[in-house]
């Protein structure tokens, strides 16, 4: 029995326009045409989001929600650690010192990433900082200043409660954001701040050996597909992006990824 499914559009407020559609990508055929809605898609993100796999002898499932957003504009790490650290209400501070008086149990975690850090010659850093809105969440940004005191080539890493601490680079800081951003109506001040706190980030199969990073935070759980979809609504479109809620996991939103 095929179960009902339906696709909104949302806006997130960002502003972000809508153009034209892009070339047909050879990549990630289960995407559908434009104007249908493939069950394979449904079906891969159920198995990505709500570890549901198909086949095997029918199981009732609540129904799965697709939910469509305006697309999301890639910033780059530097920006999208700045905005984070934004929307924890922290300072945006460097200092070519790390500062460990926030860090607390998580200390020994932190001083793993600056040596990572400064293995790669990163001499600018914000120290271990806790958002008001939730002492459980840590997060420290390592980078560097340039002659226009603008940070670049930027890392940053969170931490929650007594979980290791994730590292954040390349994509992970804008995915992470995003996905505060696709949520964000359905959370409360303390739960936006823990979206924005990676507890496991891990790389996973999607179709075809083809390759995916899902993301867990303590409210959320996300993959990101770094391949534009067929129906995708923008020419340069780099990837999708789902992510749902752990309070209602069968709402799932997606949003295109753009550069």
């Amino acid at each position: 029995m095929a179960q009902n499914r339906r696709v909104f559009l949302k806006t997130l407020g960002v502003g972000m326009a809508i153009v034209s559609l892009p070339e047909l990508s050879p990549v990630l055929n289960f995407f559908s045409l434009p104007g249908e809605l493939n069950e394979d898609l449904v079906t891969t993100l159920e198995r990505l989001l709500l570890d549901r796999q198909p086949g095997g002898s029918f199981v009732a499932h609540a129904r799965t929600d697709l939910i469509e957003a305006e697309p999301y504009k890639l910033v780059g790490a530097p920006a999208a650690l700045l905005g984070m650290l934004d929307d924890m209400g922290l300072d945006r501070r460097f200092s070519s010192c790390m500062a460990y008086h926030e860090a607390s149990q998580c200390r020994l975690n932190f001083e793993t990433e600056e040596a990572k850090w400064r293995g790669t010659n990163f001499n600018s850093f914000t120290g271990v900082k806790r958002p008001r809105a939730d002492h459980d969440v840590a997060i420290a940004v390592g980078g560097n200043i340039d002659t226009s005191s603008n940070l670049v080539n930027a890392a940053g890493a969170t931490q929650y409660q007594n979980l290791p601490a994730v590292s954040l680079d390349k994509l992970d800081p804008d995915v992470t954001r995003a996905v505060k951003l696709l949520l964000s109506d359905n959370l409360s001040s303390s739960e936006g701040i823990q979206a924005l706190a990676v507890t496991d980030k891990r790389s996973v199969t999607i179709d075809h050996n083809e390759r995916a990073t899902r993301y867990e935070t303590p409210v959320s759980s996300s993959v990101y597909i770094p391949h534009a979809r067929r129906t995708s609504r923008v020419n340069n479109a780099v990837g999708l992006l789902a992510a749902n809620s752990k309070q209602v996991p069968n709402r799932i939103y997606i949003t295109d990824v753009y550069a």
